[in-house]
């Protein structure tokens, strides 16, 4: 046991090699996941701050209390609350219903609905500021004989310090008689002096879901304190002087006895360990009900309970999505680690030899090298861990506006148990996966073979293609799948048990689309580098010209050594194509969901007009709406009127949501592109133009059975008569930019048979398209067209479609995503960079004697170099064209096939951005540099040291 754990230092550099793939890969995971457990302070800061009140203790009516029990009483409790363990504070509230608030002049406070507000009066003890602080009260608790008033009551009131409140109970009791009558008798009346105003500028934030609804109050000075609503405050010590009595026989006003009790949250609540949080709030609410239970008082479930259960189920659900993201980057991990430990072979070779010619046998080889596997993922789990720690700090804001609105800070750090285990046995995992195969052919290597300083099996490429082609395979199933649609084996009339076979087949490949692009950059890529050899010949013609008279060498050198080149380019090629994908795919799913905003609103102003119930058909000039085009900034500009049109096929009227315009308008004002039309483009806006045309979405043409050509009747309802012409379909439209769900368009010319009386009287809603000048600010433009739409009588709504733009970028989704993918994409061309130089630098250490046997044939050291550079450039730019290739595929077939793809009504392109070009870009950049940097090593090999270690 221990000689295969001193293998592991005794040789540093080898063990460098095996893990650093894995370390890379385990720094994005773990980093992601220390985010997600540091967010979650974040998330808990904004979950607690909206708990104000931890417990409420609730004490149940009794005959026997009255007001002179009170302060004993509460005393006494208070006591037994806070011997309890992790107990903070707790607070007695007795609350009283009051029918009205007056003032000395016989004012009266009124509701929202100007009725007499029944409030509350609440008793509060002089220890009572942690009421204030928890529910953001601005003001100072009562002395005894003075009362706190919330500001909306002192304004309704005209009150002020000093002034006097009156709160009041009155019941009405009615006596009979045939004169009728009734008599006011007053339970209750308790006038105090204001001693203090309060207001809650945090009353919104407070005003959660707590112990019930959401309660929502209007007026700008409520004051809420959980169990009442703009209460006015005495001091306890008063409740002892008015007598209440809290009787369950009372019927004529309620009294209520409770008390609010806090934790210390702090040492309660860990953002580490959740479950075990909330399992010590329910003990310690178990342990309150015990104490109190003899006294008549039962304990709630604490309100921290259900956000911080959320929070859990939230912050669960976010690592397994962040491991899935991360998938492209443990592949290529992965792959590094392999031929790392590949790098490692030859002396792990001699040392299995050793170990064999000295009685082991290969049981007992590959048991020992089992435990250095072991050992190094260990040990990359925890170096991942700290790496991970750094790149947390980078990743910290995407991982917490996935999550919400939450306010994180850099300075929020906690690691949870559960990552530290599960990286490092990820650790293990993937080293003993990248591990056992290089392990199991060394343990059954002959013992001469072993020993020989070269080996054949060190050289030769063990590569088999079936894996490879079945992935290739279900990739190609999956886009056949995704393109015949789910309801295809339902046509082929197959009997019930084979359809069920078939149905399950091609669900399962519709499935497989998440992982298209992983499966296809794969297969492809290992295909084209492992499957043949003639590409590297090829390939490296393209060096020829500069390489010149050591291009013989150049090409032999790539042959011979099939597993080294395959290495170079398997890296290069996934490095680069899941780089493409992640930014191309991202980059176009970004740009079709501005498509989608710019579909809904159609121009830079979209204006919806209505006519108010209260105003009359006659008030309006529909034609008045056209004087938009004439409002200053305005560059080009389209009004529409919607209108409910019905179709008459085979005997039955089929409704329809129509729509009015004026084509010429539109298509200078929105100018849609020809996708939105089916089989004719944007020219049949301009053959709508002419009377008596129509064009119909392609859904509504479907579900009444109508083609392009077909002459249908058209019903309009005008001025209570009911109008029929015939109406030729020109075209079928999937739905046109600021008109998505609209079934027929027809041009103002076709309705010219109805006057315009009777036109207003058939459109329900109006609208217009702005094409603003350039320079101009929308909103001014808007404001004055809603301005024009007011005189007109109309109700009027802008939309302005950059501001919608905005709102999408602001989106937190979209920044997480964006700040996730690229740190992968830096981190994939850091496994690339140190790959690529990993094996050139390799390659030139393992081949300084024959790299010393041509020094000693008269090359210099500059052709030394430019031999193993020709080598290298070869092989990347072959790595370069096959992960481009296949990058730039994946991401074509992964952005038509997925979501709304094949059927979207807005067009969904493919984006070749900036972004993408740097992340070649800086993939050339970053490989010459590491090529340059581990052949510098050759210009400096010691001829006669080389020679002489060698024996010649």
């Amino acid at each position: 046991m221990t000689y295969p754990l001193k293998s592991v230092l005794r040789n540093a550099k080898r063990s460098l090699y095996a893990l650093i793939g894995i370390v890379i890969a385990l720094s994005l995971i773990s980093g992601s996941w220390i985010a997600v457990d540091s967010s979650g302070i974040g998330l808990l800061r904004a979950a607690v701050n909206g708990v104000p009140v931890d417990y409420v203790g609730t004490s149940l009516p009794n005959s026997t209390e009255n007001s002179s029990d009170a302060v004993n009483l509460t005393a006494s409790t208070d006591a037994l609350i806070e011997s309890v363990e992790s107990i903070e504070a707790a607070t007695p509230i007795i609350s009283v219903s009051i029918a009205r608030y007056t003032n000395s002049s016989g004012g009266v406070y009124l509701d929202g609905s100007g009725q007499n507000f029944s409030g509350s009066l609440v008793f509060l003890s002089n220890s009572s500021r942690h009421v204030l602080d928890s529910f953001k009260i601005v003001g100072s608790l009562p002395d005894p004989g003075t009362a706190a008033i919330p500001k909306d009551v002192a304004d309704d009131l005209h009150l002020g310090i000093g002034d006097s409140i009156t709160c009041a109970f009155k019941h009405e009791q009615y006596f009979g008689g045939k004169s009728g009558g009734y008599s006011i008798t007053t339970y209750l009346n308790v006038t105090s002096s204001i001693s203090s105003i309060w207001t809650q500028p945090g009353f919104e934030e407070s005003s959660q879901d707590w112990f019930g609804p959401t309660t929502v109050y209007t007026g700008k000075g409520d004051i809420w304190l959980g169990l009442v609503s703009n209460p006015v405050v005495l001091n306890l010590a008063d409740y002892k002087l008015y007598g209440i009595n809290r009787s369950v026989s009372n019927p004529l006003y309620s009294v209520s006895w409770n008390y609010f009790i806090w934790v210390d949250r702090g040492e309660v609540i860990s953002i580490a360990d959740i479950p075990a949080s909330t399992d010590r709030l329910s003990l310690i609410q178990s342990q309150l009900t015990r104490k109190l239970s003899p006294l008549g008082v039962t304990v709630s479930d604490s309100a921290l309970i259900f956000p911080l259960a959320s929070l859990q189920l939230d912050l669960g659900g976010q690592e397994p999505l962040f491991l899935a993201l991360s998938v492209p980057v443990l592949a290529l991990g992965i792959y590094l680690s392999m031929v790392g430990v590949d790098l490692g072979m030859t002396e792990r070779r001699r040392e299995a030899g050793i170990l064999k010619s000295r009685g082991a046998s290969n049981r007992q080889v590959f048991g020992s090298l089992i435990v250095e596997a072991s050992a190094l993922g260990a040990i990359s789990g925890v170096v991942g861990l700290l790496l991970g720690a750094l790149v947390s700090r980078f990743l910290l804001g995407a991982v917490a506006s996935s999550g919400g609105d939450a306010a994180t800070e850099v300075t929020d750090f906690v690691t949870s148990t559960t990552t530290v285990i599960l990286c490092i046995l990820l650790g293990i995992g993937l080293m003993l996966f990248s591990s056992y195969g290089p392990f199991k052919r060394v343990s059954r290597t002959d013992v001469a073979q072993a020993l020989h300083h070269y080996s054949p099996t060190a050289t030769r490429l063990e590569y088999w293609a079936g894996g490879d082609i079945l992935l290739l395979t279900m990739s190609i199933w999956s886009v056949v799948t995704i393109l015949l649609g789910s309801e295809w084996p339902n046509q082929l009339g197959l009997s019930w048990i084979a359809e069920v076979i078939a149905n399950a087949v091609f669900l399962s490949g519709i499935a497989m689309l998440p992982l298209l692009p992983f499966m296809l950059s794969l297969s492809l890529v290992r295909l084209l580098t492992r499957g043949s050899s003639r590409l590297y010949s090829k390939f490296a013609w393209l060096v020829k010209p500069w390489t010149k008279d050591l291009h013989y060498l150049v090409d032999r050198n790539i042959v011979r050594n099939p597993r080294r080149a395959s290495n170079l380019c398997v890296i290069i090629s996934l490095a680069l194509a899941f780089g493409l994908f992640i930014s191309v795919s991202m980059e176009s799913t970004m740009s079709y969901e501005r498509e989608k905003v710019r579909f809904e609103v159609g121009s830079d102003i979209k204006l919806n007009a209505s006519l108010p119930e209260s105003v009359t058909l006659s008030a309006i000039d529909v034609s008045r709406l056209d004087g938009i085009a004439a409002l200053p900034g305005v560059e080009h500009a389209v009004t529409y009127s919607q209108l409910v049109l019905d179709f008459n096929v085979a005997g039955e009227l089929h409704y329809a949501s129509g729509v009015v315009l004026n084509t010429t308008g539109y298509l200078e004002t929105v100018r849609p592109s020809g996708f939105y039309f089916i089989g004719g483009g944007s020219e049949q806006l301009k053959e709508l133009g002419n009377r008596g045309n129509v064009l119909l979405s392609k859904d509504f043409a479907d579900r009444i059975g109508v083609q392009v050509g077909n002459t249908i009747p058209m019903v309009v309802l005008a001025h209570a008569v009911f109008e029929r012409w015939n109406v030729t379909v020109i075209g079928l439209m999937k739905g046109l930019p600021g008109l998505p769900n609209v079934d027929a368009i027809v041009d103002h010319s076709t309705l010219t048979f109805a006057s315009d009386e009777n036109l207003t009287g058939l459109y329900h809603n109006y609208g217009a398209f702005i094409d603003v000048a350039g320079g101009t600010d929308p909103h001014k433009v808007a404001d004055a067209a809603v301005r024009l739409s007011e005189r007109m009588n109309l109700t009027c709504s802008p939309t302005i479609l950059q501001n919608r733009l905005d709102a999408l970028n602001r989106e937190p989704t979209f920044a997480s995503l964006a700040n996730f993918l690229y740190m992968e994409y830096v981190l994939s061309i850091v496994i690339m960079t140190i790959g690529v130089g990993l094996l050139i630098f390799v390659s030139v250490y393992d081949r300084e004697n024959e790299l010393a046997c041509i020094m000693a044939r008269g090359a210099s050291g500059g052709q030394l170099r430019k031999i193993l550079m020709g080598e290298s450039m070869s092989l990347m730019i072959l790595g370069l064209v096959v992960g481009a290739s296949v990058g730039i595929l994946a991401a074509y077939l992964f952005n038509t096939l997925s979501g709304e793809g094949l059927n979207s009504a807005v067009e969904r392109k493919m984006v070749f951005t900036l972004v993408s070009f740097s992340i070649v870009l800086s993939s050339i950049a970053s490989l010459l540099v590491a090529s340059l940097l581990a052949t510098t090593r050759a210009g400096r090999i010691k001829l006669a040291e080389v020679l002489r270690i060698r024996g010649g």
